[in-house]
């Protein structure tokens, strides 16, 4: 007798238990801020990359994403045979659905997809030569 009323009382406990309700309303993360890059493929920097046969270490990257829907930043490398460094400007403008940002280039015709998640803006296969970057705020 004293094992049904123990059964009772867990299973009818059990049913006042509620689930947890799901927010309806999810905020899209501020995505406004400047970048450092930090990994390249997901090699530390100074990352090895090969860009249309020829080989350079890119030395560092910054992306500043700016409210008003603009961006702009600048890539520094050095080719590995040459020894000659270069920077790479550029700038573009953004839009943002959730996590994810495209983000659209003033030159080249091309544009990227890149998901923030809390301090880090990554960007799976760039347009332009297909690299994995990470950058982080």
């Amino acid at each position: 007798m004293k094992r049904i009323v123990l059964v009772a009382l867990v299973l009818g406990g059990c049913s006042s238990v509620t689930e947890p309700k799901a927010s309806t309303s999810l905020a899209s993360p501020n995505a406004v801020g400047s970048y450092n890059l930090v990994t390249v493929n997901a090699e530390g920097l100074p990352a090895a990359v090969s860009v249309g046969g020829a080989q350079f270490m890119v030395a560092s990257a910054l992306m500043d994403i700016r409210s008003g829907n603009t961006f702009s930043g600048n890539m520094s490398a050095r080719n590995v045979a040459t020894g000659m460094g270069m920077t790479k400007d550029f700038a573009g403008t953004w839009t943002q659905s959730g996590d994810s940002l495209t983000l659209i280039y003033d030159s080249g015709g091309c544009s990227d997809l890149a998901v923030v998640v809390g301090p880090t803006l990554r960007i799976a296969a760039d347009c332009a030569h297909g690299l994995e970057l990470l950058y982080h705020r």
